[in-house]
């Protein structure tokens, strides 16, 4: 597993990891949130897109997980859009 400063401008918290990545097509702008959120005392996993002009929210994680579980599916969430052309933000 990546340690958090190797993901795309993840930012690390007490709290929670999270990153943003943003796509670009034409007139198009795309926008993808991902983080792993404490849940009691394990963790879940939760996105934020945009599609149609509408914020989408949920959870990738069906119920509170390990950490290394939920680096695993924050990572590949991350792969995967990275795979389809999104970029991270870079700090101005």
């Amino acid at each position: 597993m990546p340690s958090p400063s190797a993901r795309p401008c993840a930012l690390l918290t007490a709290a929670s990891i999270q990153t943003t990545l943003y796509f670009r097509e034409g007139s198009c702008w795309n926008e993808f949130h991902a983080a792993i959120k404490p849940k009691d005392d394990r963790f879940i996993v939760t996105v934020a897109y945009y599609r149609g002009g509408n914020l989408r929210v949920g959870t990738k994680t069906r119920r509170p997980v390990s950490m290394g579980g939920a680096a695993r599916v924050f990572d590949m969430l991350i792969a995967a859009r990275l795979a389809k052309g999104y970029h991270p933000c870079f700090p101005v």
